[in-house]
């Protein structure tokens, strides 16, 4: 099953990377063609260009760069960061992993019938 899930991630980010490029280029063609309140309508939807915007994750480079400008005290920023690691809620839970013989490459790896592992 980890192989399958392995195989299906890869075609899964091959299929992603060839939908933004696709995305990108009729949003240039859009832009080029001055079409941007257009819609384009389809069988059961219609597509619209528009102004996408996201956030980046909040990381703890973030909060102590940013807690430095309102936080004179480096000490107090160190402080504030230690104590919200310490306070992060943890799960524990088993599972079980692949390790890889040396040599072998990870996702190389093909199912045979008898559950065995061929290279490729």
């Amino acid at each position: 099953m980890d192989t399958q899930i392995r195989v299906a991630n890869q075609q899964l980010r091959d299929k992603k990377n060839e939908l933004s490029k696709i995305t990108k280029s009729l949003c240039d063609f859009i832009v080029k063609n001055k079409m941007e309140n257009r819609k384009i309508e389809t069988q059961d939807s219609k597509i619209e260009y528009y102004e996408k915007k996201s956030h980046l994750s909040l990381t703890y480079a973030f909060l102590e760069k940013y807690l430095a400008d309102i936080i004179p005290d480096e000490k107090n920023v160190e402080y504030i960061i230690e104590y919200l690691k310490s306070k992060r809620e943890t799960k524990t839970q088993w599972d079980i992993k692949r390790v890889f013989k040396k040599g072998m490459k990870r996702g190389t790896a093909k199912v045979r019938e008898s559950s065995e592992y061929d290279s490729e």
